[in-house]
């Protein structure tokens, strides 16, 4: 025996709940996905502004050690060029003073 229209009515104003439930689970499901693909897109980039900032410290702490070696450096070299400096001059005056007392002793 067909079913009756009234029967197929029934089954069809039974259907729109479930169609209504699958079609809000449906685009629920689509949103959360959205949103947790950026929730991990968005901890991924964490953890690299993490590691970057690591990097970054242990780059500055690098660079201020050349610093230092170089200003040490620097200095010591100064330190050789007013050493050398003061020899030339201790050099100059003891040529003088010998020349002096020489000059002296001839007279």
């Amino acid at each position: 025996m067909p079913p009756s229209e009234s029967t197929n009515s029934l089954r069809r104003h039974r259907m729109k709940p479930l169609k209504r439930q699958c079609v809000a689970e449906l685009l629920v499901e689509a949103v959360n996905g959205g949103v947790k693909e950026l929730f991990i897109n968005e901890k991924r980039i964490e953890l690299e502004i993490w590691v970057l900032t690591a990097t970054i410290s242990s780059f500055i702490q690098q660079t201020d050690r050349w610093l230092s070696l170089t200003r040490s450096n620097n200095t010591a070299i100064k330190e050789m060029g007013d050493f050398e400096n003061w020899m030339k001059i201790m050099e100059f005056d003891s040529k003088s003073i010998n020349a002096a007392i020489h000059n002296i002793h001839q007279a």
